[in-house]
């Protein structure tokens, strides 16, 4: 198991500035979870015709101009928002997109297509242009800016923590008074 040490501390970091920055505790957050669960996740709708994808959250129907092939990297564009008529019409293919992460400066997706599902990343550059990464360049990436990967042992993992644990837990009773 490889652990990305830089990819996982700025993911924390962001959990916990959000945290912060509502002033609530760590455990009482409304954030369920350090990481996106299936329930924190929504399904939409997706259509597609040639090189225009149609996304429907149930309200309103987001077009953007997206290459079927998707390489590496590739320029996109958002379209006039279409009506629900256009997403219903003649299509290439229709799905569901699973939406990991959407907020209005980008959308990280996954097209269920039930052949090769691509996940990518829509980045809004600005105006209408939007560029798209697919997911194995996300994780170039990623792997490119990081400092160092260690590999972790999931044994010793799992034993280095639960020593931790005990430890915590004897110090917590020996300041209560009880050991």
């Amino acid at each position: 198991m490889e652990l990305h040490l830089d990819g996982f501390a700025a993911g924390m970091l962001d959990y916990f500035s959000k945290v912060a920055s509502e002033g609530s505790a760590t455990f009482d957050s409304p954030h369920t979870s350090f990481f996106p669960m299936l329930q924190s996740q929504a399904s939409w709708q997706y259509s597609r015709k040639g090189d225009t994808l149609h996304l429907h959250d149930g309200q309103h129907v987001f077009s953007f101009r997206v290459p079927k092939d998707m390489p590496e990297s590739f320029p996109s564009e958002r379209l006039q928002d279409s009506n629900h008529s256009e997403f219903l019409g003649e299509a290439d293919e229709k799905g569901v997109a699973q939406i990991h992460r959407a907020d209005p400066g980008s959308i990280y997706l996954t097209l269920q297509d039930g052949k090769s599902n691509p996940t990518f990343t829509l980045q809004h550059q600005h105006g209408s242009t939007w560029k798209g990464i697919p997911k194995q360049r996300l994780l170039k990436m990623i792997k490119e800016h990081q400092n160092h990967v260690v590999n972790v042992d999931p044994e010793q993992l799992i034993e280095g923590a639960e020593k931790e644990a005990s430890d915590m837990i004897d110090q917590s009773l020996r300041r209560i008074g009880w050991r």
